[in-house]
């Protein structure tokens, strides 16, 4: 009934959530008293208390490829809450007097979208961006967002996330600042039928390895100990 006394056979929490407000080490006292097997979205933390590293899946009856919209034909597309930090915003949307066309939508930008919206978005634009709160990247952490836009068929611009960069390898572009999204930009423009060749490695990626069966199926053999 409650989180310092659980009363299941076994009990399981997941620690997934990031906040550049209250101290991480306030979050997760409970979790390192917790009286059962706990998971994590960050690797870091999975490595230095023997936690289980959960990575995301994709649900693909809601998250899949539309025909794509020329209304949302953008060289690069951003959906996220206003929650980052105001540096990274910077650092990642200074293009300057580059002729990019892009858009940031997203509760506290322009505007929300529907989710409808978000699947035109993800397939209609050349690239979708993908960039973490300061915590999460600090402590490897993954976030569902990248996996989402893979499975309808979208590039993805992400920052250097380690377990993100090793999950998907060449099948999405990395960056370290916004000069970096330029040329990716530029060189996306020039090879077209390499950005389809990563776009199909990184769905076939996500459909085959993380969908709710398979990631489910691992966090069970996980919590009953038959792994």
């Amino acid at each position: 009934p409650t989180f310092e006394n659980p009363i299941g056979k076994t009990n399981v929490a997941i620690f997934h959530n990031w906040n550049n407000i209250i101290p991480l080490e306030k979050r997760i006292e409970p979790y390192l008293n917790f009286k059962g097997k706990v998971a994590t979205i960050s690797k870091v933390l999975s490595q230095k208390y023997n936690w289980y590293f959960f990575i995301p899946c994709v649900d693909t009856e809601f998250f899949y490829p539309i025909e794509p919209d020329e209304t949302y034909n953008y060289d690069l597309a951003f959906v996220g809450n206003a929650i980052k930090e105001s540096e990274l915003m910077q650092k990642f949307f200074s293009f300057g007097k580059s002729k990019i066309k892009s858009a940031i939508f997203g509760n506290g930008f322009n505007k929300p979208l529907s989710h409808q919206e978000s699947l035109k978005l993800y397939s209609s634009s050349l690239a979708n961006f993908n960039f973490s709160m300061k915590e999460c990247f600090n402590l490897d952490g993954l976030i569902g967002r990248p996996f989402q836009i893979a499975a309808c068929r979208g590039l993805v611009i992400s920052d250097k996330t380690p377990s993100l960069m090793e999950i998907f390898g060449d099948t999405m572009l990395y960056v370290d600042n916004s000069i970096d999204i330029i040329k990716h930009i530029e060189w996306l423009k020039e090879n077209e039928a390499k950005r389809l060749l990563m776009i199909e490695m990184a769905y076939n990626k996500v459909i085959e390895n993380y969908n709710p069966k398979k990631v489910i199926e691992n966090l069970l053999r996980w919590i009953y100990g038959n792994n």
